[in-house]
């Protein structure tokens, strides 16, 4: 294929999956605690990054995206990389609804979904038939792991009873107080039912979105228990020493996060600012496919040239 019609068709492809990216985040501008995510771009010569020793650019074939590059031919492919996701804390807003509750700082509140252990910042929460603690999704949101084990990322408690870690409330009449603790009012008399997990993430580059506001930690995600009472996760049989980010977005680890009833963390979107991206991501799509076209008609004009 035409090295000039690899950068304009993988030019069009990156663009049409980033339009997809920037529909979502408008979509989502008021789901609550939702983070905005985009594509990560770069343009390469993938028979430079496969056999040139000389280059500054470590050896080996390229991650591809979609159909892009063929080794050894002088394309100029545009890739894209994994989403980034933006973890910026959104603002918090009111709601008086006993349900919503919010998170300020850096935690996120531990649920079970079918495939794991997951974390999320949506505090939307509901009941369930059984009266316990649900996301808008019905997941169980988990209350905290036993004690001596470590959090999310441990395969004991991936493959545990979500049940014996969920928080049963049973009516509505309940109360959070600041660390999470879960109290049910009933004549008069305060009992306690639970606690909610709130987990710290260290390194958020380790996090990896997974549909319905929800988070997978990897292994070196660095989690640890709000209270420090369940100790970090490793990343393997040894500890790893703990490489916080000089700038974590969602907030420095030695500061107890505190959750606050009737209020729910916003979207970080910025509609605008979206829909400004949008513009220029449709733009260059557009101008893309022109240059496809162009390319074509150049080619089946050479075609009738080389019949004489």
């Amino acid at each position: 294929m035409d090295s000039g019609l690899v950068t304009a068709l993988s030019g069009a492809l990156a663009q049409s999956r980033r339009i997809e990216t920037i529909a979502n985040n408008i979509a989502n501008a008021e789901t609550p605690a939702f983070k905005e995510r985009d594509l990560v771009f770069e343009e390469a010569l993938e028979s430079a990054h496969q056999v040139d020793t000389r280059s500054d650019i470590e050896p080996g074939p390229l991650s591809k995206s979609e159909l892009l590059a063929r080794p050894h031919r002088e394309n100029r492919p545009v890739l894209f990389g994994a989403d980034f996701t933006n973890m910026k804390t959104g603002g918090m807003r009111s709601t008086g609804n006993t349900f919503d509750l919010a998170i300020d700082g850096n935690g996120f509140f531990e649920v079970q979904s079918p495939q794991g252990i997951r974390l999320t910042r949506a505090g939307n929460l509901s009941l369930d038939a059984q009266g316990q603690l649900v996301t808008r999704d019905g997941f169980l949101v988990l209350g905290p792991a036993p004690a001596g084990m470590l959090v999310s990322t441990d395969p004991v408690q991936q493959n545990s009873n979500p049940q014996s870690r969920a928080i049963r409330v049973g009516g509505g009449n309940f109360q959070v107080d600041l660390e999470g603790n879960i109290s049910r009012v009933a004549n008069g008399v305060s009992e306690n039912v639970g606690k909610l997990s709130v987990v710290q993430v260290e390194n958020p580059k380790a996090l990896k979105h997974v549909g319905q506001n929800m988070f997978e930690a990897g292994p070196d995600a660095f989690l640890q228990a709000a209270d420090g009472s369940d100790g970090r996760a490793p990343a393997s049989g040894t500890e790893k020493p703990i490489v916080e980010p000089k700038l974590n977005p969602l907030g420095p680890t030695n500061v107890r996060p505190r959750v606050l009833q009737g209020m729910l963390e916003s979207s970080n979107v910025n509609p605008v600012q979206q829909m400004t991206r949008m513009i220029e991501a449709q733009r260059l799509y557009d101008q893309n496919v022109r240059l496809m076209q162009t390319q074509g008609d150049m080619t089946s004009k050479l075609s009738e040239i080389g019949k004489f």
